[in-house]
């Protein structure tokens, strides 16, 4: 009630660790993920995520390690001069989203670890990286949806980008897209884009495939959201549209879609991907 709370391992929803997490993730699939699997990733070598002091000897390694090691510290020159007595909270979170970026996932693990023991706040950005990590490194939308609430339990608002990983995990359930669509309006820190209607519609498109009538009103739904948030369609939107009635097929949908689309004037060519 006081504020803040500094983030603890043994308060997450994501279990013991977030490591024995990943770990899992490949020898199960979730229940109520049918994005996620048990694919098996090449093993990548161990490299300590906190660098030594300065005036600190490394610590002993093989030739193949250093030279990995060597080759990310030069990329990022942040993970060179990172010195974890004296890093404040930001860095510690920069590092994270650096090891993110790069998909490594045993340094990031590692760092993330650390982070943990130490009662480092994750920020908003440091969030995002981990939902990818979750999501699309080790395919375990479970522990993905697991961050999201621990972010509602630390009062830390998801960026937009968080919203975009979660909704392409769960491009394949509808019911699921519209409820994070409703969270991202109440506590994402920036508006829903194009981008998140864009992938509301491709959804609803495929679960509508076995009842066409629905999805006339559906889509009219969606586009009355995008106007009350001033979201303009481009023409992935388009296309989008297009490709929906053609399938259906709905005629007088394509038709009034067609129109709209030259009216904003984009190029009708044979790059559109549909049945026109």
């Amino acid at each position: 009630s006081g504020g803040l709370s500094t983030p603890r391992a043994s308060d997450s929803p994501l279990a013991a660790s977030d490591a024995h997490s990943f770990k899992r993730s490949k020898t199960r699939t979730p229940a109520d993920s049918s994005t996620a699997s048990a694919t098996s990733r090449p093993a990548i070598p161990h490299i300590s995520v906190v660098a030594p002091m300065q005036n600190e000897a490394p610590a002993a390694s093989t030739s193949a390690q250093m030279t990995s090691q060597q080759a990310e510290l030069a990329m990022y020159p942040r993970l060179r001069t990172f010195n974890a007595q004296t890093a404040t909270p930001h860095e510690w979170n920069l590092v994270l989203r650096h090891l993110g970026r790069r998909d490594n996932l045993p340094r990031f693990l590692e760092h993330l670890s650390e982070m943990r023991r130490r009662h480092i706040a994750l920020t908003a950005a440091a969030y995002e990286t981990l939902i990818h990590m979750h999501a699309f490194v080790a395919q375990d939308a479970v522990a993905a949806d697991a961050c999201l609430l621990e972010m509602r339990e630390q009062d830390v608002k998801p960026t937009l980008a968080t919203f975009h990983s979660l909704l392409r995990l769960h491009a394949q359930k509808p019911d699921k897209l519209l409820w994070l669509l409703d969270e991202l309006k109440l506590r994402c820190s920036e508006p829903p884009d194009v981008t998140v209607f864009n992938q509301l519609l491709r959804s609803l498109c495929k679960s509508c495939e076995s009842q066409p009538q629905r999805l006339p009103k559906l889509i009219e739904a969606v586009l009355v959201e995008m106007s009350q948030y001033e979201v303009v369609p481009n023409v992935q939107t388009y296309f989008t549209l297009l490709d929906i009635f053609a399938r259906a097929p709905n005629i007088r949908g394509l038709e009034r879609f067609y129109k709209l689309m030259q009216e904003q004037g984009y190029a009708i060519d044979a790059s559109i991907p549909c049945g026109l």
